[in-house]
């Protein structure tokens, strides 16, 4: 039955060749449009490399703390929280980062080179390479002892050791950033801006920052110039653990009789993290926001849609007409309709996929700052890497189809359903 279907959709298009191309194209812009956002929230939310452990990952980003005597601090996290947390039971390891906001390019360069080039350097603890899974090329990351040591070690991007010793075979060569010189002791392969929480060409020592020493030393309050990514046991353990975070600091202000903590309901899930910044975030607002923007996405070019199946359905009530006099019911000149309607959606879908991959691959600086209110990606110094593994995936294309299958209900079916509404008669005269 449906092969019958295809052909009739297939001589509809060679009948309508102006109508399936304006329609085609209308359904590929609206798709596009649904699969930009449905793609953005992927790279976002999704397992992708360096940050695999997403699901398993709790951040805390900024808190607030005052006294009572009406004294107040706001601001990131300072390192010092991560000792007060350490030995949790359902705690995995700690990260310790600088945060997106004090992120600015660098310049480093090989020894006695005047001219380097600009990248990111960041300052992490040990804890950070096993909270995000870096594929090492050469090498391997340092350690709590060359932390603890101040050891002038880098873990370099694997760009970045190409740029500048033309090779990822990079352990043991020296680098200069700032005023220090470097010893390379590991190459990761290459990771994306789109990453943001883990993102660096450069990662050195947090001990190597003056500021991680200096609020390391004070033990008042966690307000700090840090971010802090917690990995649970597993996915199944993140409620407990942000229990035992907030206990912990909860007790930690029992014990401090200055300064008490606000930690704006955090830890939270990676993909809440994007979304809060000061305050508690209320999830549901943001869901039903983006709820709303895809049903706008989706709706309005349906309307348009609909409006150019319901002048067709007039010209094709005669064909009705007759089919119902020979016995076809509602229920099947509906499937037959909507299966033809499917045919031209799933065609505009493929359009719409494709445009909305070409949008995404190259305005990514700023597509992929939409929907969050960090600014994540405006310390990059250059547009996003757009890996295939982001794009080509089983959710992306999931995704797709159920749009198409949504516009294709809402711009077909009820033109449709107002077409049988005619009786035979009504239908075989409608020409008359």
């Amino acid at each position: 039955m449906f092969k019958i279907y295809l052909r009739q959709a297939w001589n509809l298009v060679k009948q309508n060749k102006l109508f399936t191309s304006i329609y085609v194209i209308g359904t590929g812009l609206a798709i596009a449009l649904t699969m930009i956002l449905f793609i953005v929230h992927y790279i976002k939310f999704a397992p992708i490399y360096p940050e695999e452990n997403r699901g398993r990952t709790l951040v805390i980003k900024a808190m607030e703390a005052n006294t009572e005597e009406g004294r107040n601090s706001q601001g990131c996290c300072s390192p010092y929280l991560s000792k007060v947390l350490e030995g949790l039971p359902h705690l995995e390891a700690i990260a310790v980062a600088d945060h997106q906001w004090m992120l600015s390019p660098s310049e480093v360069s090989n020894p006695g080179e005047i001219n380097g080039l600009k990248t990111i350097v960041r300052h992490v603890n040990d804890g950070f390479w096993q909270v995000f899974t870096f594929r090492f090329l050469a090498g391997k990351p340092f350690t709590k002892a060359d932390m603890d040591a101040k050891q002038q070690v880098a873990v370099v991007q694997e760009e970045v050791a190409l740029q500048l010793f033309g090779t990822t075979e990079a352990v043991g060569k020296r680098l200069i950033c700032g005023d220090k010189e470097f010893r390379v002791v590991g190459v990761v392969e290459n990771s994306s801006v789109a990453a943001p929480d883990s993102y660096a060409g450069v990662w050195i020592p947090a001990t190597l920052s003056l500021q991680y020493e200096d609020e390391m030393a004070n033990r008042e309050h966690f307000i700090g110039l840090f971010t802090i990514n917690l990995l649970s046991t597993s996915r199944a353990d993140n409620d407990l653990l942000k229990e035992e975070v907030r206990e912990a600091i909860r007790q930690y202000d029992a014990d401090n009789t200055q300064w008490k903590h606000n930690p704006w309901g955090q830890p939270v899930e990676h993909w809440v993290s994007l979304y809060q910044s000061q305050t508690e975030l209320n999830i549901k607002e943001v869901v039903l926001d983006l709820l709303y923007l895809l049903l706008a996405m989706l709706f309005i070019p349906a309307l348009n849609l609909s409006g150019m199946i319901s002048s067709r359905m007039d010209h094709r009530l005669v064909e009705i007409g007759v089919r119902k006099a020979y016995g076809a019911s509602n229920a099947s000149i509906l499937r037959q309709v909507l299966s033809e309607n499917l045919v031209l959606t799933v065609a505009g879908g493929l359009v719409g996929l494709l445009l909305a991959y070409l949008i995404i691959l190259t305005c990514s600086h700023w597509i992929l700052g939409l929907f969050d209110n960090l600014g994540l990606y405006a310390f990059a110094e250059s547009s996003p890497r757009i890996t295939a593994d982001m794009l080509l995936n089983p959710w992306v294309f999931g995704s797709a189809f159920g749009a198409c299958l949504l516009l294709n209900f809402i711009s077909a079916f009820i033109p449709t359903v107002w077409a049988l509404r005619h009786s035979i008669i009504e239908s075989l005269h409608s020409k008359l």
